[in-house]
């Protein structure tokens, strides 16, 4: 393309340029939605305890070695296995009525159609004891240190860089909220979420 004459008018740089304010644009979007992002209270509690464990843990716990007192307290259900031992799990979702299915004893059942019972869906499959107990506690432990390190860095080194390692907690956080499944790997998604927790509130607390 010419504008005056003998003078070419290049329009590759410009273009090259609209590219990169998009990148940046896009970059700004990622960089707010990691930053908010944060796994609270109900929701997360939601997403990992899954009813039948929880409720096949609490008979296991509650009547362990006694077939009688298992039996007698629903949804609890006596396990016999080879010789004379055995375990207290729970009723299958098979088995329940369908006017007893998802009430407060079989909880972890759900209706299907109009007569079935069958097993209510689980994201993950933790016990409530192993989110309060087992889970939850490793981000009190590991946001404290974060906080007494991350706060000396920024101040040292560079809020840039502090800043940037909380991003990356929090893009963490949500990787393994997704795609993790173990416990060790919820109990490291507890300890990179207060890496995100950290330097966040460390940059705040600067601020004021």
């Amino acid at each position: 393309m010419k504008g005056r004459e003998g003078d070419d008018v290049k329009t590759h740089p410009i273009v090259i340029s609209q590219w990169n304010v998009w990148w940046i644009v896009f970059g700004l979007c990622l960089f707010i939605a990691c930053l908010s992002f944060k796994p609270s209270e109900p929701y997360l509690t939601q997403y990992l305890v899954c009813n039948y464990n929880t409720q096949k843990s609490d008979c296991s716990d509650s009547y362990s070695g006694n077939p009688d007192e298992c039996n007698s307290n629903p949804p609890c259900l006596w396990i016999p296995s080879s010789g004379s031992g055995g375990s207290c799990s729970v009723v299958p979702c098979s088995n329940v009525t369908y006017s007893d299915c998802g009430n407060s004893d079989y909880d972890y059942c759900e209706t299907k159609g109009s007569d079935q019972c069958q097993d209510a869906h689980c994201y993950k499959h933790f016990s409530e004891d192993q989110v309060n107990n087992d889970i939850y506690p490793w981000s009190t432990y590991a946001y404290l240190p974060f906080l007494l390190v991350l706060g000396p860095f920024a101040e040292i080194v560079s809020y840039k860089y502090a800043i940037l390692f909380g991003i990356l907690g929090r893009v963490a956080t949500r990787a393994l909220l997704i795609y993790g499944n173990s416990l060790q790997e919820m109990q490291l998604m507890q300890v990179v979420y207060s890496l995100g927790t950290a330097a966040e509130d460390g940059k705040s607390h600067d601020n004021c």
